[in-house]
């Protein structure tokens, strides 16, 4: 926790700011509800270029270990963490030119001109895309793990109505642990302290629970516990939703010479292993107080708590 506390001084006295980011939460509930959201317009598919999947999940809970699977195969080409869907809601603004905030100024796109918005963003990420090299011929595919996108779930629809995503989920605990471990930069600033990530988790929670409730949302769910427990059996059923052949070289994905720029790099480069299971149980006493709070994450998951046993 000190060393935590310390790299939040250096990187300038950066705080989670929860007021305003539980306010902003609550503007994106009130607005996509199924009654707007069905307004909203969809952008056509684009079939003259490979596409993204949308790899979503929080920071640590696995979507680095899917990208290098995925990209393991012949047809699919690794994106990484691509900044293009979080600029959308900027861009929107200066697109429509409203006075109003995002996401209130998505009413103007339920007719007239702001019907051409969802292409707009379509070509924008494909024009940003095309500068990373991602659009060249060769591939059908290709990922993007961006932490934290489940947020623009509604805009991701709006420009990409038929586009693959694959949420990845982990014990929410073990997701605290492990960013308590490193210095991550996604989140809000939230991963400085246990606090402020349990209250980022809920929040994320809740909005995303919000969002499969109102989105005809069509997803590939895939439990990180059962990846590494059976990595072939969810490798298959992975690439079926994908519509690929099933290829070996995902599963040696760790032989490749591709380093993902984020801090799972070191574990990718290992076989699938299962030592990141249950890494919680080791720290319940400093996590007790706090997994009540994450009870609805744990209940969605059919996760259970268990401290590790008294020597």
């Amino acid at each position: 926790m000190e060393g935590k506390a310390k790299l939040a001084m250096q990187a300038g006295g950066v705080a989670y700011q929860a007021g305003a980011i539980e306010a902003s939460f609550a503007r994106l509930e009130q607005f996509f509800i199924r009654e707007n959201i069905d307004l909203l317009p969809q952008a056509a598919a684009r079939r003259d270029i490979p596409q993204p999947v949308f790899i979503l999940g929080l920071p640590r809970s696995g979507t680095t270990l899917i990208e290098q699977v995925l990209s393991s195969h012949s047809a699919v080409r690794a994106g990484g963490e691509l900044t293009f869907v979080g600029e959308w809601p900027k861009l929107i603004g200066q697109l429509l030119a409203d006075p109003a905030p995002f996401p209130e100024n998505l009413a103007r796109a339920w007719g007239g001109e702001g019907r051409h918005i969802a292409s707009m963003l379509r070509d924008r990420y494909f024009t940003r895309a095309e500068a990373r090299g991602l659009v060249e011929p060769g591939k059908l595919l290709f990922t993007d793990k961006m932490p934290f996108n489940e947020l623009w779930l509604p805009l991701v629809r709006m420009a990409f109505p038929h586009a693959k995503i694959v949420r990845i989920v982990r014990h929410p605990l073990d997701v605290c642990v492990s960013m308590l471990s490193h210095d991550l930069t996604h989140g809000f600033n939230c991963g400085y302290r246990i606090d402020t990530i349990v209250q980022q988790l809920r929040a994320t929670f809740r909005l995303t629970d919000h969002y499969r409730r109102e989105l005809d949302c069509s997803e590939f769910l895939l439990r990180y516990e059962d990846f590494v427990r059976e990595p072939e059996l969810q490798t298959r059923r992975l690439l079926q939703f994908l519509e690929l052949p099933f290829e070996p070289a995902c599963l040696a994905f760790h032989e490749r010479r591709r380093y993902p720029a984020t801090p799972s790099y070191s574990q990718v480069a290992e076989r699938i292993n299962d030592r990141s299971v249950d890494r919680y149980r080791s720290h319940w006493e400093h996590l007790q107080p706090f997994a009540s709070q994450l009870m609805p994450w744990l209940a969605a998951g059919d996760y259970g708590v268990e401290p590790m046993p008294r020597a």
